[in-house]
């Protein structure tokens, strides 16, 4: 507010300066800064002044025109005092003016702060959005690996019970096999028994012969031996044919054992492979199942070699009693010079 000059005349009456221009200006700067405004100053003591100096400035009005009209002297005190109270209302004004600049400003660091706080909630928030994002994301990954395992798990289930089912295959073929190899054991053990009994026979009845021929006649002999070389001939004849058989038998059945073996052999290769799969599968498990599962699979490999090995030394052994059968040969000598060979490598 700007300093009034009472030197002007229009700031004087009489030689006594007066301020009753200044508080229209006062009330001028007031309504501007909206100091003055009766719905919500009309209680205040600001107001109450103002309307004071308006009532004053009213009376001297008055008092004025009456002193110009009756010739009255001017009124000095008063307006000393006006002037007075001029100059207390402008420091007022001005106190409360910077008190409400003050509010103000007060206010708008407040806002500011607020507005801060505000922008800070914010980011916050977006960053816990992402944080959720993150995390829901992460979620997403778990339940997919856990899905997955599941998978793998159940896979590994079945090749389990495809395994435990071939394994039971296998253990019903090779009991199956034992029991058949056991019958023909039996049954080739009875023919040995029947040839070694015949030839036991034979020889017997070639000692006779033999005797024979010393004691008897040899007419006689000759009759016998021409009889005994007919039924050798007949038995020779029916052992021959009896030893195709056997012989022929027994060629069907190696050859049953070689394609069973080739088919256990091929069996085993793709167990072998089912093995070998399912260790690769279970490398993402724990060492112990893995290492179990392997341990019993193998056992029942090593069995399964040990019951071919012992199939394939069984043949073995069959073959060759079958060979010395077919070697089996005896020369018979008569008094006359004829020689009688009997000879079972009939076969060839």
């Amino acid at each position: 507010m700007k300093e009034l000059d009472s030197t002007k005349s229009q700031y004087n009456l009489h030689g006594c300066p007066w301020a009753f221009t200044h508080v229209d200006e006062i009330l001028s700067l007031m309504r501007k800064r909206q100091i003055w405004y009766p719905k919500h100053y009309d209680q205040t003591d600001l107001i109450l002044d103002l309307n004071f100096y308006n009532t004053l400035y009213d009376q001297y009005n008055n008092l004025r025109e009456k002193s110009l009209v009756d010739g009255a002297p001017p009124m000095h005190e008063a307006l000393t005092s006006f002037e007075m109270d001029g100059d207390i209302l402008k420091y007022y004004v001005e106190d409360e003016a910077v008190k409400i600049t003050a509010e103000e400003q007060m206010q708008i660091t407040t806002l500011q702060n607020l507005e801060n706080e505000i922008n800070s909630v914010k980011c916050q928030t977006s960053q816990l959005r992402e944080e959720i994002a993150r995390i829901l994301e992460k979620r997403g990954q778990i339940c997919s690996m856990i899905l997955e395992k599941q998978r793998k798990i159940a896979s590994l289930g079945a090749d389990s019970s495809t395994l435990n089912q071939t394994s039971e295959l296998l253990q019903q073929e090779r009991n199956n096999m034992s029991a058949k190899l056991l019958q023909k054991s039996d049954y080739y053990a009875k023919t040995v028994e029947e040839v070694t009994a015949q030839l036991g026979e034979q020889q017997g009845w070639i000692k006779d012969c033999k005797q024979n021929l010393w004691v008897g006649d040899n007419g006689q002999v000759m009759d016998k031996v021409g009889e005994k070389t007919g039924e050798i001939e007949e038995n020779q004849d029916n052992l021959a044919e009896i030893l195709k058989m056997n012989l022929a038998d027994a060629k069907t059945k190696l050859n049953q054992m070689s394609e069973l073996k080739s088919k256990l052999v091929t069996e085993n290769s793709q167990v072998r492979r089912s093995i070998e799969l399912v260790k690769s599968k279970m490398n993402d498990f724990k060492a112990q199942l893995g290492d179990m599962d392997s341990k019993s699979l193998q056992e029942e490999y090593q069995a399964l070699l040990s019951d071919k090995a012992g199939e394939a030394e069984y043949l073995h052994s069959l073959q060759l009693q079958i060979a010395k059968l077919m070697i089996i040969s005896h020369s018979i000598k008569c008094s006359c010079g004829n020689e009688f060979k009997i000879d079972m490598d009939l076969c060839g």
